[in-house]
């Protein structure tokens, strides 16, 4: 529409020029004619003559003149007019010089904020997905972690309630049979000690009574009486080989020797052990004086309750399971199920402490370490791979990495000794860790970035294409303004300009003066 407007000027102004040029012209000519007009009354031929050639004369320096001054205003508008263009031509390079830094600066700011948001998007997805996955694995350990830990105490309950059955089931036995205490017998006992050691995983079960100096003669009496039941039960378990009974309670002294003791108060003798094939050897042993047994014999009768033991082989050298952490337990034998029972004796075993810890978690469940202290000073490791645990040595094994994700607890389902209290400690490690480890973070960050890629694709593309049309418009406005400078003189096209824009849509105004805009 400039372009057509433009044209259309310059053609108004041509035919304008043209016209005003004819005018002047014909105005020439008729001041020409005029003073030849006034001479035609006159009779002398030289004078007309010389009145004819006196205005030519005048005439032609008139015209001289004229044509000079008309040739001097003709270069100096052309100079101007070059001037004026070369002026316009400076203004427009400076122009263009301008506009091409503010938008070469322009890009290269969008580029810069686009590589920064592209940066912080991408590490701030990262950091969030990687987050999330931290998160995730803290809470699953947290969980299987209190898992464990309340599945543990119930397999120790279970243990300690099939002891506390079979316990049970020799008060019942003997009160219905009105044995005397220590003078009890209880036929096929080592069923029910193999089946305790099934059912809990003990390396050893036995049954130790109380004799006193008062008791001692008469159950020594009883027991050599009655020491057939060991060949019968050495027959039941499918063996035939026996080793001298010792019928006197017995404890070991120097150099192997066999100590009787006497006078001593009290007694705890083994009346019963299990597996009987390789214990029967130990029966009528006197465990009293056993430090570690004498410990748990006290409290027991103090509390009345189950009680276990310090730690007793750990520092050993394991090759085998039957090599890993167990402790002593006692729990109580009464002689009647009334209220004014006593304690008479009571079932002992030795439990592997990882006994409780058998089938915690899935199959899945991989890499988690439990560490079992006790006020004793004494700490050992394991590591519990689904249903299944590995004794990994003395001490505190776990990865510190992992310390702010400690969980741990007091282990209460035996009372321990006041010394020598038990608790659970349990914490992760890579392996586990790893397995709430994906890549995810990786591929979500790299999305991230591929769509601000893109974004800088399309926008380079959108930013040609607007090159190429700003390319086109500025070459036409270039040509345009060339034509407008070379027919109008500057005021003209000021003038053009102006009309220009009153005629735009946007300075329209109202009939009462407002713009329409």
């Amino acid at each position: 529409s400039t372009t057509k407007f433009v044209w259309s000027e310059a053609n108004k102004a041509t035919k304008e020029f043209r016209k005003s040029k004819t005018n002047e012209m014909m105005e020439d000519v008729a001041m020409e004619k005029s003073p030849r007009d006034d001479n035609d009354g006159g009779t002398n031929i030289h004078g007309a003559a010389l009145d004819d050639a006196t205005p030519a004369v005048g005439n032609a320096g008139d015209d001289w003149q004229s044509t000079s001054s008309s040739s001097n205003a003709n270069n100096t508008f052309v100079q101007g007019q070059d001037g004026n263009r070369n002026n316009d031509d400076d203004d427009s390079s400076r122009l263009v010089g301008n506009e091409t830094k503010q938008v070469v600066w322009s890009r290269l700011l969008f580029v810069a904020v686009l590589v920064a948001a592209a940066a912080g998007c991408a590490v701030g997805v990262y950091h969030i997905s990687r987050n999330d996955e931290r998160n995730s694995f803290e809470v699953r350990f947290k969980d299987f972690a209190n898992q464990i830990v309340e599945v543990s105490q119930m397999n120790a309950n279970d243990i300690f309630g099939i002891f506390e059955r079979m316990s049970l089931f020799m008060t019942v036995y003997t009160q219905a049979h009105n044995y005397e205490w220590p003078n009890v017998f209880i036929p096929r006992i080592e069923s029910l000690g193999q089946q305790a050691i099934q059912a809990t995983g003990a390396r050893t079960v036995a049954v130790t009574i109380i004799v006193t100096d008062d008791t001692k003669d008469g159950f020594e009496d009883f027991v050599a009486n009655n020491l057939g039941w060991v060949g019968d039960e050495l027959e039941y378990a499918g063996s035939n080989q026996t080793s001298e009974i010792q019928p006197k309670i017995w404890s070991p002294g120097p150099d192997r020797t066999t100590i009787y003791p006497e006078n001593q108060g009290t007694y705890v003798p083994s009346i019963y052990m299990s597996p009987i094939t390789t214990l029967h050897p130990f029966i009528n042993y006197d465990a009293y004086n056993l430090k570690y047994f004498n410990s748990v014999f006290h409290e027991m009768n103090r509390t009345r309750r189950a009680v276990l033991s310090e730690i007793r082989n750990l520092g050993v050298n394991v090759t085998s399971s039957a090599d890993w952490p167990r402790s002593f337990m006692a729990v109580p034998i009464f002689d009647t199920l009334g209220s004014d029972q006593k304690v008479v004796g009571q079932l002992t075993a030795q439990m592997p402490w990882h006994a409780y810890f058998l089938n915690l978690v899935p199959d899945d469940v991989n890499g988690i370490y439990m560490v079992v202290r006790n006020t004793c000073n004494q700490s050992f490791t394991y590591r519990i791979d689904g249903p299944r645990v590995d004794y990994k040595g003395p001490g505190d094994l776990h990865d510190t990495s992992f310390d702010e994700l400690e969980v741990s607890a007091t282990f209460t389902a035996f009372r321990s000794l006041e010394e020598c209290v038990f608790s659970f400690h349990l914490y992760p490690s890579d392996e586990f860790q790893k397995t709430y480890t994906t890549l995810q973070p990786i591929v979500n960050t790299v999305v991230v970035v591929a769509v601000f890629i893109l974004t800088a694709i399309f926008f380079i593309f959108y930013d040609q294409l607007v090159e190429k049309r700003q390319h086109k418009v500025l070459t036409t406005a270039t040509k345009s303004k060339a034509i407008v400078n070379s027919l109008f003189p500057e005021n003209v096209r000021e003038r053009l300009m102006m009309e220009q824009e009153e005629a735009s849509p946007h300075n329209a105004t109202t009939p009462h003066g407002r713009r329409l805009d």
